[in-house]
């Protein structure tokens, strides 16, 4: 969308505003203060959600249709 559509928009939606503001502003988050004050090593995303996936099977939540 045009930055002139959603000001115009911004008139008569709320939500609209708060896109305004950020509008052309780039958002940058970083973990690396909590890698070196709280010694967190954290694992990527791929191993977070295989190991979520067993974990959900190991609990009763999922069925288990892994091949045994």
């Amino acid at each position: 969308m045009s930055y002139c559509a959603i000001k115009i928009g911004s008139w008569f939606i709320p939500e609209a505003k708060t896109v305004v503001h950020q509008w052309g502003k780039n958002a940058q988050v970083s973990n690396e203060k909590a890698k070196d004050v709280l010694k967190i090593n954290f694992i990527d995303y791929k191993t977070s959600v295989v190991e979520m996936g067993y974990d959900l099977i190991d609990k009763g939540y999922v069925p288990d249709k892994r091949k045994k």
